[in-house]
């Protein structure tokens, strides 16, 4: 009764027969051939294997099940009888929704996809959806990548035996549906967000106002700034306002100084009218924290409201393009871009030396931004802050904003994203093994009684 149904489960293993092993609820194994994965015949293994790792989330279609042998034929193949038509797709396609599509081609803010799924009609008309720019990515670098990645593939699409003609999205989200079915050519969303889509999959992403508490936390994006606030979008139709005030706990003169349009963001709605369809919203970072310390029992929480997930979420989303871009065989500057982007994000761990830009001096500290040779903020989206304390720092006296200096981490506290770094001299002689073999010379234990509450000392 389920074959020609739809289930997700996750790759547990490549096998020799050109096949992938997927599991699902229950111990329940499926068998993935290389050809039902909906790529070209000329893929090689290495590609497929990159494409498909061991742990990947996929939604595969059950072809046959063998009960006997106990053995399920999984398909992820694009057929005929597999596409929505364009009014079967107004009906079936709603807010909220999670879809694979293939990419189609270019439109004027973004690119033309094809929706994938397995309630089609054989010889029905292909539901077509728009991917828009600000959609590609939680991350404003990132999506300018994905950007020139799908660039890429479009311009390949004509190519013989190119990788592009079966490129397949898998993890794309509806946020909106045309209000009607008298449209000639409808204009369904859809967003690549990993923020919404994660919400979605949690069944999260409010697509009304029936579907809002206003304990919750929600993600959502910005969809315009005005002079006296922002508008934040969800799926389907449902908005809400920001106030000037509510964008930070600081005072904002511009919203635009803050936030831009497409920007991921988490939320909460103070207030909101059913009658009138109005929400009032609030995206100050004491209003978020106030929501996770007195409610108990939030249920779902975005994952980017806690700084260092959203490090975790960048990391991802490198690593998912990385696979996407290495199917291009002539994409090296799309492919030296995500590596430098991943070696950036890489550079932050326990000992390592990393250069920091002075924010603001404290009568007990500093606060610092991480910075590259360019002195560009590395984590400007991520909410990674550098901190050192006075009992750290030389002569705090002598430092003043804007000032590049070199620093050393000692701890990263992965709840709130802050590094403690130190700026002593002390700390940045030679790099992290030499500091280890020079300290651990010292073998006799010398007991002092003249340490002082505050002193920087050399320890292992």
């Amino acid at each position: 009764e389920n074959i020609g149904k739809t289930f997700i489960g996750s790759i547990i293993g490549i096998t020799n027969t050109k096949g992938a092993r997927v599991a699902f609820f229950n111990n329940v194994i499926g068998y993935l051939p290389f050809s039902e994965l909906g790529l070209s015949e000329t893929n090689s293994v290495e590609d497929v294997t990159k494409l498909f790792p061991i742990g990947k989330a996929v939604e595969a279609r059950i072809v046959s099940v063998d009960t006997p042998s106990k053995r399920i034929i999984l398909s992820m193949r694009l057929d005929k009888d597999q596409i929505l038509s364009s009014k079967s797709g107004l009906t079936s396609l709603k807010p909220g929704a999670m879809v694979s599509a293939r990419l189609k081609n270019k439109a004027t803010n973004g690119f033309i996809v094809e929706v994938v799924s397995e309630e089609a009609q054989a010889g029905s008309s292909p539901v077509l959806c728009t991917l828009p720019y600000s959609q590609l990515s939680d991350f404003k670098e990132l999506g300018e990548v994905w950007k020139q990645a799908l660039e890429h593939a479009v311009s390949r699409k004509e190519t013989p035996g190119s990788d592009s003609e079966n490129l397949l999205l898998s993890s794309l989200v509806v946020l909106q549906t045309p209000r009607g079915t008298n449209s000639d050519i409808p204009e369904i969303i859809v967003s690549m967000k990993p923020s919404l889509y994660d919400a979605a999959a949690s069944q999260s992403l409010p697509c009304s106002l029936d579907d809002v508490k206003e304990t919750k936390l929600y993600a959502g994006y910005v969809k315009s700034v005005q002079t006296n606030g922002i508008i934040i979008a969800f799926g389907g139709r449902l908005s809400g306002f920001v106030r000037k005030s509510r964008v930070a706990d600081s005072f904002v003169v511009d919203p635009s100084d803050r936030v831009f349009v497409g920007q991921s963001v988490v939320t909460r709605f103070e207030s909101f009218d059913k009658s009138t369809n109005n929400a009032m919203l609030t995206l100050r970072k004491s209003d978020i924290a106030s929501a996770i310390d007195v409610d108990q029992d939030l249920g779902y929480v975005p994952k980017a409201v806690f700084p260092a997930r959203r490090l975790a979420m960048y990391l991802e989303e490198l690593s998912q393009m990385r696979k996407y871009a290495s199917l291009f065989i002539d994409a090296s500057p799309i492919l030296i871009k995500v590596a430098a982007l991943l070696s950036k994000a890489k550079k932050i761990y326990l000992g390592a030396v990393i250069q920091v830009k002075v924010k603001s001096v404290l009568a007990n500290g500093v606060v610092l931004s991480v910075v590259d040779k360019e002195q560009h903020e590395l984590f400007p989206q991520q909410g990674i802050t550098a901190v050192a304390t006075k009992a750290h720092i030389d002569d705090i006296s002598q430092l003043s904003e804007n000032e590049v200096l070199p620093a050393r981490i000692l701890d990263i506290n992965f709840l709130s994203g802050i590094i403690d770094v130190s700026l002593s001299s002390i700390l940045l002689v030679g790099n992290k093994e030499d500091l280890m073999k020079k300290w651990s010379k010292k073998s006799k234990r010398q007991e002092s009684d003249s340490i002082a509450l505050g002193e920087t000392i050399k320890c292992v």
